[in-house]
């Protein structure tokens, strides 16, 4: 199974699908953008990151060993408090991110000030394209492929998206079902 979804887990999109199906559905039977994004993060080294995401995409970081910075972020954008904060933080090896329902002014903020800082040695990554899925209504509501371009003229910088349709959910899955691509 694969989803672009980051929002939740593997485990817990397994046991979605299983309660869905009515058969059981193990984790690592699935692929999400967000087991992707973490993938991809230690293939290229990466020890910490900052999440713009849910915690699905959190957890799939540290089931892969990367340590997340997840400073305490102000609900409104205080700039002598984001200083603050920005100086005081370790410099991470990536931003991821993913989908955020939380994602305001700080963490775009944040997340900038973190690219610029690292400069080429911090990666940026987005877990999936998606702009938007519908709501019952019928209404777009933004996913991660909304929020990826901000973070992306914030900084200047632009993201390697990792989930469908890319190389990377493709090569995930190859290396799941025990393909070695050459």
């Amino acid at each position: 199974f694969i989803t672009n979804a980051s929002a939740q887990s593997r485990k817990e999109v397994a046991e979605r699908i299983s309660r869905q199906l009515g058969v059981f559905v193990a984790a690592d039977e699935v692929i999400t953008s967000g087991s992707v994004a973490a993938a991809a993060a230690v293939t290229c080294g990466v020890k910490s990151v900052f999440v713009i995401g849910a915690d699905g995409l959190r957890q799939e970081m540290q089931l892969a060993g990367v340590t997340i910075i997840d400073p305490r972020l102000p609900d409104r954008f205080d700039e002598t408090s984001f200083r603050a904060i920005a100086e005081n933080l370790p410099a991470v090896g990536a931003v991821v991110v993913g989908h955020d329902e939380d994602f305001n002014y700080t963490k775009l903020a944040l997340a900038s000030v973190l690219l610029q800082r690292g400069g080429a040695d911090c990666l940026l990554f987005g877990t999936n394209p998606d702009v938007g899925n519908r709501d019952p209504a019928g209404y777009l509501v933004p996913e991660a492929g909304s929020l990826i371009p901000a973070v992306e003229k914030a900084s200047s910088r632009k993201a390697r998206v990792v989930g469908k349709p890319s190389a990377d959910v493709i090569l995930q899955l190859l290396q799941k079902i025990g393909f070695e691509p050459a």
